[in-house]
């Protein structure tokens, strides 16, 4: 007798991303995961039927942190899994400091913030849990770019400009 058949549900609202999420599963031959039209906020997925449910840079664009978590829950079987990943920029560090780098971090904070998001929601994930009675286990990464990484773009522009 095998292990038994996971099986794995992707949602989105948008048809086109759904097409593409599709037709890379049938070039992959993914059989065992399916993607679905799904709105979060007026879901026909089962309550209850997921023992893990994973958003990844999900809270930030929306600014609807509360909700999307409350939704992500009833998602879960008792005694499921809820991972989150979302960004925070007080850990994007530059030596030699970049100012270039800065200001775009800062203007990419601004547009998320116009736009009724938030880009530093991963900092505010451990008390958005808290209030729900989630305790958070948390699980954060350093990666260190090496010189040339197409992120540094903005402060290799500025030393080309300062010359």
């Amino acid at each position: 007798m095998g292990r038994p058949r996971r099986t794995v549900v992707g949602t989105d609202v948008d048809e086109r991303l759904l097409a593409a999420a599709a037709s890379f599963l049938d070039g992959e031959g993914l059989q065992n995961v399916t993607v679905v039209e799904d709105d979060l906020f007026a879901s026909a997925l089962e309550p209850g039927s997921f023992d893990l449910v994973h958003a990844r840079f999900q809270l930030a664009p929306l600014g609807r942190a509360e909700e999307q978590v409350d939704a992500y829950s009833r998602f879960l079987r008792p005694g499921g899994w809820l991972v989150l990943e979302e960004p925070d920029s007080s850990s994007w560090r530059f030596n030699p400091p970049a100012e270039a780098a800065e200001r775009l971090i800062a203007l990419v904070r601004e547009a998320f913030a116009a736009a009724g998001g938030d880009f530093d929601a991963g900092r505010r994930l451990p008390a958005l849990l808290r209030a729900r009675g989630l305790e958070p286990a948390l699980d954060a990464h350093v990666v260190a770019l090496p010189a040339g990484h197409p992120y540094l773009l903005p402060a290799r522009l500025r030393a080309s400009l300062a010359r």
